[in-house]
């Protein structure tokens, strides 16, 4: 049995000439949709005549994901030949990072000089136009009432000075810029936040948002973002909104803060359901199951 883990066309050749030579079957999982290959035009037409050519000799799928899960069948791969195995973080670890941090909860806001009533947002991940960070401040701006509003950014890259210039001039001490952050440190910045929000215009995934999840924090997050057909289904664990727009983000803000006070305890216990679904057990499993149906 072979598992390959990452696409790349000639790499995956040779792997299936090697594999059919020694009479080993080969398992896929990877993260490959349509949104990020694409698929117009000639470049897609031929892309997709190599990709439908590569999927026929995998005898088995860990699939990742509902966006992963349409491109295959979309190429041809039939359900029989698909096991689920989710996206995931390792989830003991940030579960034992949560029992840490959150003990330090109030004492963190406190620093920071968010109040009990106050509802802090959380950015997390690289500062660069792919996120699109500073579309949070024009949706903020689209709020009638900001007053109680924080801001925390935990990320550093190109747009980290025009981030904090932006955060400063809308929202004064309400903004924070922990800057980057190493793995032991982010649940720092998830134990103070409140909700999650996440605007990129492409993502594969987002793994931020398992990890911000598992801390009980709903989510706002763009279509772009991968794993919000998956993570935010609906209403119960957050808001989605079209990629880019700006108007999209403010109402799905103002559902969600109008909300969340008094549906703060149900939020978190929708988000740790769905985080715990996701989980380094059930990924592992998914493939265990995979392997095994391989030989079927």
């Amino acid at each position: 049995m072979v598992v390959v883990t990452a696409y790349h066309a000639a790499f995956w050749y040779g792997i299936a000439a090697a594999a059919a030579a020694v009479g080993s079957r080969v398992v896929m999982r990877h993260d490959a949709t349509d949104e990020a290959f694409g698929s117009r035009g000639i470049k897609g037409a031929v892309r997709g005549i190599i990709l439908r050519s590569l999927y026929r000799s995998v005898s088995h799928f860990a699939v990742v994901g509902s966006r992963a899960r349409r491109h295959l069948k979309r190429f041809g791969v039939e359900e029989s030949r698909m096991s689920w195995s989710p996206f995931c973080v390792d989830s003991e670890w940030v579960e034992s990072q949560r029992a840490s941090w959150m003990e330090r909860r109030p004492g963190l806001r406190e620093e920071l000089g968010i109040q009990d009533y106050d509802i802090a947002l959380l950015f997390c991940g690289k500062l660069i136009e792919q996120k699109d960070p500073l579309l949070i401040f024009e949706a903020i701006r689209r709020l009638p009432n900001t007053f109680s509003l924080h801001l925390v950014v935990a990320g550093s890259g190109p747009l980290r000075a025009e981030v904090e210039e932006a955060g400063k001039a809308l929202l004064g001490e309400r903004f924070h810029s922990l800057g980057f952050l190493n793995q032991g440190e982010l649940g720092r910045a998830y134990a103070v936040a409140d909700v999650l929000v996440l605007p990129s215009r492409s993502e594969t995934w987002g793994l931020v948002v398992n990890e911000a999840m598992q801390f009980g924090l709903p989510a706002i997050l763009a279509d772009g973002v991968g794993s919000h057909e998956d993570l935010v289904p609906d209403t119960k664990t957050g808001r989605v909104f079209p990629s880019g727009d700006a108007d999209g983000m403010a109402r799905a803000l103002s559902s969600l803060l109008k909300e969340l006070p008094g549906a703060r305890a149900r939020y978190v216990e929708a988000c740790h359901a769905c985080a715990a679904r996701y989980s380094l057990d059930a990924a592992a499993s998914g493939l265990r199951d995979a392997i095994l149906s391989a030989y079927k």
